[in-house]
């Protein structure tokens, strides 16, 4: 099952007698709602998933390479890319809501592939909009968890609904400004990996060249690839001395 499938913490659990914990469909919630009070600073750092990021009360500044101190206004959102550094500060009492996936295909086929066919780098990013179906979409989030009437099968439903929206109720230009931070620091991170895991013996010393701490480099990793980096880099550093490998190359040499 997709880690980006939306379901329910292990403490939040609707009332009747289950334990969502034990659930084979069970992980952590990548949907949180946030309550925080003016001039709360959270420091800049690197997102180790892609962060949806609505402004539903108050102020919110942000900054981040795309958006470089501006100042969130209620109803306003923002996408955060996985690899990106990012910081925020509450210029008033805010409320907000983030959403944290990995996986870039947050929106349906049809325009994940209108998205990629017509991507290029935007010249400038701005916040969106919330619309009437994404407002009403986080009110009723925020009504279930107050009620404490959230599972599982609820976060896939509303999985489904967000991507829903924003495939259906913004313009392709607005998506590809929105999206395209994530695969450029997807296509970064890559590039830094393949140029460089030949050249290191560990994994610390491969993360300090590309200015990562080791823990956000794992993560990212893990995140990007599916699989651990020592068990990816170990086996492709084999099948690089393969014999099978080099004839391979040696003929595309040719």
């Amino acid at each position: 099952m997709s880690d980006d499938v939306i379901v329910a913490k292990a403490s939040k659990r609707c009332k009747r007698d289950l334990n969502c914990d034990k659930c084979m469909q069970f992980i952590a919630s990548p949907l949180n709602f946030y309550a925080v009070p003016r001039g709360k600073h959270y420091p800049r750092t690197i997102n180790t998933k892609n962060v949806m990021l609505f402004v539903t009360k108050g102020k919110l500044m942000v900054n981040s390479p795309e958006y470089n101190g501006i100042t969130l206004n209620e109803g306003q959102f923002v996408l955060h890319a996985m690899g990106a550094e990012m910081e925020t500060l509450t210029l008033t009492d805010v409320e907000c809501t983030s959403i944290c996936f990995s996986d870039a295909r947050y929106i349906c086929e049809t325009s994940f592939i209108d998205i990629m066919d017509n991507m290029s780098q935007p010249l400038f990013y701005a916040p969106l909009t919330m619309n009437m179906p994404l407002r009403l979409y986080l009110e009723g989030f925020r009504y279930y968890i107050d009620e404490d009437k959230i599972c599982n099968k609820f976060y896939q439903a509303k999985s489904l609904e967000i991507a829903y929206i924003l495939s259906n109720y913004f313009s392709t230009q607005e998506l590809i400004k929105f999206f395209y931070p994530i695969v450029f620091y997807r296509n970064k991170f890559c590039d830094f990996v393949l140029n460089n895991y030949t050249k290191f013996d560990s994994l610390e010393d491969l993360a300090r060249w590309g200015g990562y701490s080791l823990d956000v480099f794992l993560c990212l990793f893990k995140n990007i690839y599916k699989e651990p980096a020592d068990e990816w880099i170990k086996r492709n550093k084999l099948d690089m001395h393969s014999p099978k490998k080099k004839i391979t190359h040696e003929q595309t040499s040719q």
